[in-house]
């Protein structure tokens, strides 16, 4: 049975989840898609490589993963522990690995980069880093 998120995850503790991201409107991630007569293998090793990415820069473990033809499963453990002992200029440096468009701001003022709503160390804004709304389509 489903429940909702704040129910299961308590930010500041550590906690084991296995996360799901399907495809939508036929579309395949990987693999050879039949509708289209294209093969999108190339994706797989993309996937992959964010992943990993995204690991360095969030305080999470890839447990396990799997990329399908046309989902992701992963298997992520947050780590509290690690992301609490990061300064406030950690947290900055971060956050501007995940978002470089705003590598025109100074780290300095590191007071005025907002994290509170997204926590870089929380579930959401990994899933955000792994598939972001404004990516450009592929040729």
């Amino acid at each position: 049975m489903t429940m909702a998120r704040k129910f299961v995850y308590r930010p500041g503790e550590a906690g084991v989840f296995h996360c799901i991201n399907r495809c939508v409107r036929r579309a395949f991630l990987c693999g050879w898609d039949g509708y289209s007569g294209r093969s999108f293998e190339h994706r797989r090793e993309w996937v992959r490589e964010r992943v990993k990415e995204l690991c360095g820069i969030f305080a999470l473990e890839v447990c396990a993963y799997a990329v399908m033809a046309n989902y992701v499963h992963l298997v992520v453990r947050t780590r509290p522990e690690v992301a609490s002992a990061w300064s406030d200029e950690e947290v900055a440096r971060r956050w501007l690995r995940l978002c470089p468009g705003r590598r025109d701001q100074k780290l300095q003022d590191t007071h005025n980069i907002y994290l509170t709503e997204v926590p870089i160390s929380g579930l959401m804004a990994f899933k955000l880093g792994m598939f972001p709304m404004n990516t450009q389509e592929e040729k």
